[in-house]
């Protein structure tokens, strides 16, 4: 079974606010921290069976 991850507007806002910080701290570091979440989350482990994980 495969569970649908959906986050609420206040984890669009703590995303937002942390991509902005290290945007701060280095031009594109937001991005790849973007792009590192986005590549991880469809392997989060919700349902207790984590045998596809890499």
């Amino acid at each position: 079974m495969s569970l649908r991850v959906e986050f609420l507007s206040g984890a669009d806002a703590d995303f937002q606010e942390i991509f902005n910080r290290f945007e701060d701290y280095r031009q594109g570091f937001g991005v790849e921290f973007m792009t590192v979440v986005d590549a991880t989350l469809p392997h989060c482990c919700l349902s207790g069976d984590c045998a596809d994980l890499p």
